[in-house]
């Protein structure tokens, strides 16, 4: 495996649980608004090898209780359940960061004891996703998935400019009541498309509006979180 980058350490990425974030290369989706936009595609002279990331690990144990699997888009990778149980052979717990378009790959993870923790992002309504995610799909089957499972995770949906109160709200009402529903507010990244200048300044749903109508969220996902 090819990872992008390490956060040494989180205290906020995995709940309850001191850790550090290790990101994956290579995504099926192309967010408009991503953070990570270097992952997406192509290579870097700072990627890290499996073996560095693992040596990396080796000075941590003790000291970290976990570690969190993020990109990109991990479940990419073929090689990642070996990854993970190296992880697992270190006494880590594991959190692992995916966008749910391959439910599949979670089930087969969380049945061979591969993870801890999911969180799944929830990026944008079905009908919008084409164009918000360069690419057409809705992680309906990952959070049914996990739900059967029995597995602990979280949705994260980040409040991209252009999406409106009203859309949110809608969302919430397109899966069940969620454990834990997390918003993350959009902050401008520092690397997008030309193209997607204009759009970027669109109105984005700030904390302000959010908790106007926190009473309103909550009766649709009480576990919302921000």
């Amino acid at each position: 495996m090819i990872f992008g980058g390490i956060q040494r350490l989180s205290t906020i990425d995995f709940p309850g649980v001191l850790s550090c974030v290790v990101f994956t290369r290579g995504c099926d989706l192309d967010c408009f608004y991503c953070h990570n936009r270097a992952l997406i595609s192509g290579q870097s002279e700072d990627d890290l090898s499996e073996e560095e990331v693992l040596a990396f690990l080796n000075k941590r144990v003790g000291k970290l209780s976990g570690v969190v699997v993020s990109g990109g888009e991990p479940t990419l990778w073929p090689e990642l359940p070996e990854f993970l149980k190296k992880v697992r052979k270190r006494g880590f717990q594991i959190k692992l960061d995916s966008n749910g378009q391959r439910p599949a790959v979670l089930r087969a993870l969380w049945e061979e004891g591969l993870f801890d923790y999911a969180a799944i992002d929830v990026k944008a309504l079905p009908k919008d996703y084409a164009a918000v995610c360069g690419a057409p799909g809705f992680p309906q089957e990952a959070v049914s998935t996990l739900m059967a499972l029995g597995a602990p995770f979280e949705v994260r949906t980040t409040l991209y400019p252009g999406l409106t109160l009203d859309a949110l709200k809608e969302l919430f009402k397109l899966l069940p009541n969620m454990p834990r529903w997390r918003l993350n507010f959009f902050r401008m990244p520092q690397v997008y498309k030309a193209w997607d200048e204009r759009r970027m300044h669109a109105p984005a749903l700030t904390r302000g509006k959010i908790d106007e109508a926190k009473e309103q969220l909550l009766k649709l996902q009480s576990g919302l979180t921000y």
